[in-house]
């Protein structure tokens, strides 16, 4: 398609839709491709509409059916599709990062388990590896691609790693003034997300768990600290007290001392 005597699109014998590309630019064989020297090279998907509903999506669609419109059902762990950042590293394109969605579980009717990941290059590298994982639960894992249960609870943020920089979770707060930084825990006896109903006398309000890994799992507590309410609670009104144990040897359990 030519205008202006100058080529706008062109569709090759491979069934390939370049636009203001003459070849496959990236050894993808994608079979759209957009390039650009001038502005962007970009694929924009515009909707307007007065409706707060229906906006611009992507679909990235995956079927193990052979036939173009076969439906066959996906399994556990197939790639759903992916996002992939790319650059020239003087020869050919290489992948910096991409994003990556998986079947996360066993799929049947209206039932689509899904997990999201992200993929960073490191330097040095020529291949993304996963940097971090939602699951289908949606759990934020870091370092691993599985949760497992650590004080018998899988958390919903996860972190695992084989040294300091990769198994530590560092906050700083950078301000002129005398605050620092803070981790928070709130209890509500509210069944809800967001509501807010009293807690009573000896609630637990929150706990700072240290388990080992016994060769079996990391259900053992060494020590713990909680935190409790110590009193009727009210309106501006939070009595409480602090709780510190520690497990004896050849138990499995924290004893408050």
């Amino acid at each position: 398609l030519s205008l202006d005597t100058t080529e706008k699109a062109r569709l090759d014998s491979s069934g390939r839709l370049l636009v203001g590309a003459t070849g496959d630019d990236n050894g993808t064989g994608a079979l759209m491709q957009v390039a650009a020297t001038a502005g962007t090279a970009a694929f924009s998907a515009n909707r307007y509409t007065n409706t707060a509903d229906g906006p611009s999506r992507l679909y990235l669609f995956k079927s193990r059916a052979t036939s173009i419109g076969g439906q066959t059902i996906v399994q556990d762990g197939d790639d759903l599709g992916e996002v992939v950042f790319q650059g020239s590293d003087g020869t050919d394109a290489a992948q910096a990062a991409l994003i990556r969605s998986e079947v996360d579980g066993t799929p049947g009717d209206n039932d689509m388990p899904g997990s999201l990941s992200i993929h960073t290059t490191q330097d040095g590298n020529a291949t993304p590896t996963e940097a971090l994982r939602v699951d289908s639960s949606q759990r934020l894992l870091v370092g691993v691609t599985a949760s497992r249960s650590v004080n018998s609870a899988q958390g919903s943020l996860q972190i695992e790693g084989t040294g300091a920089e990769d198994s530590d979770m560092s906050i700083v707060r950078n301000q002129n003034n005398s605050g620092g930084p803070a981790i928070c825990f709130g209890k509500s006896r509210n069944a809800s997300l967001g509501g807010n109903t009293v807690v009573q006398d000896g609630d637990q309000l929150g706990a700072i768990v240290f388990t080992g890994n016994d060769g079996a799992d990391l259900t053992s507590q060494g020590a713990r600290i909680d935190g409790y309410v110590d009193g009727t609670p009210g309106t501006d009104d939070m009595p409480g007290q602090l709780r510190f144990s520690t497990t004896a040897d050849g138990a499995a359990a924290a004893t408050e001392r």
